[in-house]
């Protein structure tokens, strides 16, 4: 089991790092994070929608095997 010290001590480590770092919200990061967050909903509703449950899916014909 770890001592309780070592993990107080590392925690301070964690938090000295991280207190210096800061997540500005400007408008090239908002718009950059809403075209992700877009593209990751529309390959994650294709997948939903195609290929889910399948084990092999053709793409141009929307065509699935399952195995």
């Amino acid at each position: 089991m770890k001592d309780s010290t070592e993990s107080t001590e590392k925690e301070d480590e964690v938090d000295k790092f991280t207190k210096d770092i800061s997540v500005e919200d400007d408008p090239i990061s908002t718009q950059r994070r809403d075209k992700i967050k877009d593209a990751m909903l529309h390959a994650w509703t294709s997948y939903e929608t195609y290929a889910w449950g399948r084990d092999e899916l053709k793409v141009f014909h929307y065509i699935f095997l399952t195995f």
